[in-house]
């Protein structure tokens, strides 16, 4: 997945995604990550908060790297009050914002 986002491929993205679920693995902080950047590339907000929101529900630590690619997927949307939010709720979460 991260190949795939990293060379702006974020169709195959999903798809992998798909089939990693198909096989029963259970996703990580990593391809969650990885998930909300393909999703954020193909301007869905509404996919990359519903991951969000999965994450929190199974309990996957959400990383600075998690919150960063949210606040850019709002950025992108123009959804400045969401990106702030997110922002604000790092402490909450254990992360601490970086540069």
């Amino acid at each position: 997945m991260i190949a795939c986002n990293s060379s702006n491929q974020w169709q195959e993205a999903l798809q992998v995604y798909e089939q990693l679920l198909e096989m029963g693995l259970q996703p990580n902080t990593t391809t969650y990550n990885a998930l909300i950047s393909a999703y954020s590339k193909a301007g869905q907000l509404d996919k990359v908060m519903q991951v969000h929101r999965e994450m929190v529900a199974v309990g996957c630590e959400r990383s600075v790297i998690t919150y960063s690619t949210l606040i850019s997927a709002c950025e992108r949307a123009g959804q400045w009050q969401m990106a702030l939010q997110l922002f604000n709720r790092m402490p909450q979460d254990g992360c601490r914002p970086n540069t």
